[in-house]
């Protein structure tokens, strides 16, 4: 079974560096009757579903509270690809394109390779080495946009203003660096080892001394040494299951409090220090971190001090962690969002005080949603099922047996089957007469008789556009024959396959996955809801708009004009849909 693969990071050992000049598009100028501002932020909360909103919105006082009373909020934005994830999350998020365009398939992907397939780390890049830690020898490999095939936002931004500057920071390395896109001064992410801020040689300007000043463990010492309990009495959590689930997963007790003290085995024989790292990266104090270092970015590096706008993305990546731990009905998930609207509404404050309430505009989103945990939805009624890796990979060998015999092939033809779906080994296939779309199909059929399994794609199917298969477009949007597996494959709604015995994931076409928030607030924003259908793609050129900025004329995204209190000017508006 060493072809199923549901992997985490694996390295692409050998890569070229990206030509940026190669990765333009032909822009279109666009105007906006509206002053510039100094600052534009875009806020990724990882994995963050739009229900949390109407779940836990009553309870939001502070930076939630703000985004939900002056700000443009729509209750159907959307992700249009499958098989959603962190880094095409991201990467859709900066360049208002799909996967299929910019390039970002998954977290890994596969790329043809003669007569096999290689795996890449979306942003492992081997020309370049990390930055930030005092004691690398220059063998450790950095992370860069390489991978990216558009420029993003922050890219659009320096085209017009090359004196702009532009910062990205979260934990996740994908996070921070496709949001920064090809040309941002830097992107920083999370060392836990060291509790650092570290970034890559990829980017060319010095790595900045003041970063020394902001080590999590010292930055957060004391929410750390209290650990995290629950912020609220216990009758608060109403909105979520009983704190004791036995499907949850965890580093630590699934149960409050998590503590320095409460890692399971073989965390808990860490050292002391090296737990601290642990424990921000298993509790909200993590994004509390991130929101300080991202205020420390604005100070040291003066973004929003003149009258060239400058752009900043933070991603909140600590969400995606608990989430897959604990679920979207844990009393962790109701707890952290409780905490982050505390940490937001000190940000926004900071804001308000350093850069001017009318000098900087913040859009909120998230870069996926999250299945709900199987067992919490059957107690609930609902049809759902886990396939665990192990036992998917056990169905598909007992497939590719019968086919075997079934059409005389002696050797093992189907080279990868994951969540993602299926790449097939031709030769012996075709050197018997059968043609390679005939071994497709014949795979197709026998999958889709599989309990969980709603449909197969067929690469015919992906690139010609004549199928009207339903959620053929999500699969289309996330296709390309040089990047990733070539039958892609839909499970039915609330099944979970890939996973553990616990825990949960993502990477569906279904709303708890695709439904994510999307707000804007500023200036002249209108403050109201919005029942539009919007997708993740139009968040990027609506912050363009807003930054006055070119727009490259072959995304997919288009600009939000209607959350306005200006209008866009009308020549400009029939320029922006050619």
């Amino acid at each position: 079974m060493k072809k199923i693969i549901f992997g985490a990071t694996i390295m692409l050992l050998s890569i070229l560096a990206c030509d940026t000049l190669k990765k333009t598009s032909k822009p279109i100028q666009t105007r906006v009757d509206i002053e510039t501002p100094r600052l534009a932020v875009l806020i990724s909360v990882d994995q963050m579903q739009r229900e949390y909103i109407d779940r836990f919105g009553d309870q939001f006082d502070a930076g939630f509270r703000r985004l939900l009373d002056d700000g443009a909020v729509f209750s159907n934005g959307n992700y249009q690809h499958a098989i959603t994830g962190t880094a095409p999350g991201h990467a859709t998020l900066s360049t208002g394109c799909h996967p299929a365009k910019h390039g970002i398939m998954g977290n890994n992907f596969f790329t043809p390779g003669g007569a096999d397939f290689k795996m890449a780390y979306a942003v492992t890049d081997t020309s370049t080495t990390l930055v930030g830690l005092e004691d690398n020898d220059k063998k450790i490999y950095g992370s860069s946009p390489f991978n990216l095939e558009v420029p993003a936002l922050g890219d659009w931004l320096k085209s017009l203003h090359p004196e702009a500057k532009v910062y990205s920071v979260a934990f996740k390395d994908r996070s921070a660096t496709l949001m920064g896109g090809l040309n941002a001064d830097r992107a920083f992410w999370f060392n836990q080892p060291t509790t650092r801020m570290v970034s890559s040689s990829y980017y060319k300007s010095e790595f900045p001394d003041w970063t020394k000043y902001y080590i999590g463990k010292e930055i957060m010492k004391a929410p750390l040494e209290k650990g995290w309990e629950k912020l609220l009495p216990e009758e608060e959590y109403s909105a979520s299951r009983e704190d004791d689930f036995p499907y949850e997963l965890g580093t630590q007790r699934t149960t409050f409090p998590h503590t320095l003290s409460s890692f399971l085995p073989p965390a808990s024989n860490a050292s002391y220090e090296a737990r601290k790292g642990m424990l921000l990266w298993n509790s909200p104090i993590g994004d509390a971190y991130t929101l300080e270092f991202a205020k420390a970015i604005i100070e040291n590096e003066r973004l929003g001090m003149d009258e060239v706008p400058d752009m900043l993305f933070v991603g909140c990546s600590v969400a995606d962690k608990i989430g897959h731990q604990y679920g979207p009905y844990s009393q962790e998930v109701q707890d952290y969002y409780l905490r982050l609207d505390r940490y937001l509404g000190n940000f926004f404050a900071y804001l308000d005080e350093r850069i001017g309430k009318e000098n900087y505009y913040v859009a909120l989103s998230a870069d996926h949603g999250v299945v709900p945990i199987p067992e919490e939805l059957v107690r609930r009624g609902i049809d759902a099922q886990r396939i665990t890796s192990r036992d998917y990979g056990i169905m598909i060998d007992s497939i590719e047996a019968r086919l075997q015999r079934e059409l005389g092939l002696e050797n093992e033809f189907i080279k990868i089957a994951n969540y993602q779906g299926f790449a097939l080994d031709y030769a012996e296939a075709t050197s018997k007469g059968m043609l390679e779309k005939d071994l497709q199909r014949k795979v197709a059929n026998a999958v889709d008789t599989l309990p969980f399994v709603e449909d197969v794609y067929l690469p015919e199917e992906l690139m010609l556009a004549t199928s009207t298969k339903k959620d053929i477009s999500f699969f289309r949007n996330n296709y390309r024959p040089d990047r990733g597996v070539e039958m892609k494959i839909r499970f039915t709604e609330y099944a979970l396959v890939g996973a553990r015995t616990n825990g949960t994931s993502h990477g569906t076409v279904y709303s708890y996955d695709t439904n994510v928030p999307i707000i804007f607030m500023g200036p002249q924003i209108k403050s109201q809801p919005f029942s539009q259908s919007a997708g993740v793609v139009d968040i990027a050129p609506t912050l363009a708009r807003i930054l006055n900025i070119n727009t490259p004329i072959n995304i997919d995204g288009r600009p939000l004009d209607y959350i306005f209190n200006k209008k866009i000017a009308k020549e400009e508006r029939k320029s922006g849909e050619q």
